[in-house]
């Protein structure tokens, strides 16, 4: 062992490709996402039973990418286009299909949350739209296209700062700001 400590694994096999890991509120567990399932983790140490609930998307498609919607409440984009609104309740992940209009519906690149119930959509066709979610249904806040964002720029995380700005990092297309006051790239 040369001096190293030893590391517990918490899980492996075929959940070693960990895409996302966010806290449960009001517990000691954690959302998990692989490229295939969603999974409900204990991290309390003295349970002898790891993994609490284990899950495909409904569709059946793999996961594009996660964020938080709210407390516990998370929105998943799969690899189908579809969107869903997952939530925990009694140790189980619940999901709600979120229904987008139109031409957004089958065309989704990207989702991304910064909680209070908002999230952004990035369409295939270089459209931004931020929806908030009132009385179950997302309702269209705002639209943002700018030309420089096509299929070929695909995002990869996005962050809000403190000045109501957007960082949007892609891959392999770098780092791009957007004003949200001005609605303008920068």
């Amino acid at each position: 062992e040369n001096g190293r400590k030893k590391v517990k694994k918490w899980i492996g096999g075929e959940y070693e490709s960990v895409t996302f890991i966010d806290s449960v509120s009001g517990s000691k567990q954690l959302l998990l996402s692989t490229e295939s399932h969603l999974l409900l983790f204990n991290i309390d140490e003295v349970s002898q039973k790891s993994i609490v609930y284990k899950s495909n998307l409904p569709d059946s498609s793999g996961i594009k990418n996660i964020s938080r919607l709210s407390k516990n409440t998370w929105i998943v984009s799969s690899l189908d286009n579809h969107l869903f609104n997952v939530k925990v309740e009694n140790s189980k992940l619940v999901f709600t299909p979120i229904a987008l209009p139109g031409e957004v519906e089958n065309n989704v690149l990207f989702v991304q949350s910064f909680g209070l119930n908002k999230f952004w959509v990035f369409t295939q066709a270089g459209v931004w739209n931020e929806y908030k979610i009132l009385e179950d249904k997302p309702t269209l806040v705002s639209t943002v296209f700018d030309p420089i964002f096509s299929s070929k720029i695909v995002p990869n995380v996005l962050f809000e700062d403190n000045e109501g700005n957007i960082w949007i990092g892609t891959f392999g297309s770098g780092l791009y700001k957007f004003a949200l006051k001005r609605s303008a790239f920068l």
